[in-house]
């Protein structure tokens, strides 16, 4: 997606850009907060586009929370207080969840507590790989999704059904190899998250407790979260959809994640191995031409999606609440047309904001900052 260069005029002046080799989006600055202005302005818009009701933004560089902030509230007499609840409420991350999982993972090794070349089945015996696959089921290649899980198989598993039985059925699976070139397996990733669970304390007998207990101590509590909310308890792939998280705790995540060096466990977990474009949980992907590592997701009636910039020490978070009651009337068809449109709201939304970081990295581009732009034109894409 490309955006006219008069649309980012706004953002910068060719002084500020000849200081920075990117923009500095915390520095308190005039440039820096009109730069934040627009990437408001620019969700709010897709947001209507896509009859999401309102959405929120989490931004961080540099190891610093940037923003975590509710947009599209209107703005009605109890607008404030509507913005302070949006601001208040618990996201799921959905499929997302694996990017956190996956830290926590990192925090365990770093704590010498788990090795990634071991192999899961030799440390839980509960677990047997998919038929094919007894060799290639390692922490690692599990959190990479390569271990043999076929994406499909999750349709023919009961998802109301204990952990126990989840463990069974991962051992009926055929590898065909289509699950070892990294394609996310819902199946995969619970039982990746159980054995992390149980690592991390073998007396705890209730499967779901213990990786509860796993996500407090490497994930929750690192990043001073003292009140962990979960999602899909009540399901044996509760590990795949766990994590839901507040704006202000989404936003600690993301600076917790630039802050990481790029020699460090936690950002070699992002990058994908040979043959694949999915690392520990984030997809090795592009923003605005700019190269990112992806994560997304639709689950329990919201969208998001969490983009990494290395080469910027950036993140941001986007998320798109649809609207319940839509959804409640609406028959699969039109179901399934509201994620897409709330999805690719975030989307076009990460794009938008690896676009301003690439463009505002060229200074022979820039323009005064009191040039002017019809923001009509943009609402139309």
């Amino acid at each position: 997606m490309s955006y006219p260069a008069a649309f980012f005029a706004l953002l910068f002046s060719s002084a500020a850009l000849a200081a920075a080799v990117f923009p500095d989006l915390s520095d308190g600055s005039e440039a820096s907060a009109r730069r934040l202005g627009l990437l408001k302005m620019r969700f709010e818009g897709l947001l209507r586009e896509a009859r999401c009701p309102y959405g929120v933004v989490c931004v961080a560089q540099g190891g610093r929370v940037v923003m975590a902030e509710a947009v599209g509230i209107p703005g009605v007499e109890n607008g404030a207080e509507l913005k302070r609840r949006a601001e208040g409420r618990a996201y799921p991350l959905g499929e997302s969840s694996l990017a956190a999982v996956t830290f926590a993972a990192v925090k365990m090794s770093d704590a010498g507590k788990l090795d990634f070349k071991w192999t899961v089945s030799d440390r839980f015996s509960l677990f047997s790989p998919p038929k094919g696959a007894e060799k290639s089921a390692s922490f690692e290649n599990m959190l990479c999704m390569r271990a043999g899980f076929n994406p499909s198989d999750a349709r023919l598993f009961p998802a109301s059904s204990e952990p126990r039985d989840l463990l069974e059925f991962s051992a009926q699976c055929f590898s065909d190899g289509a699950g070892e070139m990294g394609k996310y397996s819902p199946i995969c990733a619970a039982a990746a998250g159980y054995a992390l669970g149980y690592e991390n304390s073998k007396l705890q007998k209730n499967l779901k407790k213990s990786f509860a207990a796993f996500m407090k101590k490497y994930f929750f509590d690192p990043l001073g979260i003292s009140e962990p909310k979960y999602r899909a308890f009540d399901s044996a792939l509760f590990p795949a959809y766990a994590v839901a998280l507040t704006p202000p705790e989404c936003a600690r995540w993301l600076a917790a994640e630039t802050a990481a060096g790029a020699d460090s466990p936690l950002a070699r977990r992002r990058v994908s191995p040979p043959l694949s474009r999915l690392g520990m949980g984030w997809l090795d992907s592009s923003r605005g031409g700019l190269p990112a590592q992806v994560a997304s997701s639709f689950f329990q009636g919201c969208a998001n999606e969490i983009a990494v910039f290395p080469s910027r020490r950036t993140a941001v978070a986007f998320f798109a609440a649809a609207d319940s009651r839509r959804l409640a009337a609406a028959d699969a068809k039109t179901r399934a047309k509201y994620r897409a449109l709330a999805s690719g709201a975030c989307s076009k939304a990460a794009e938008f904001f690896g676009e301003m970081l690439a463009e505002a990295a060229r200074p022979e581009k820039s323009k005064p900052l009191n040039a002017t732009v019809s923001t009509k034109k943009e609402d139309k894409k």
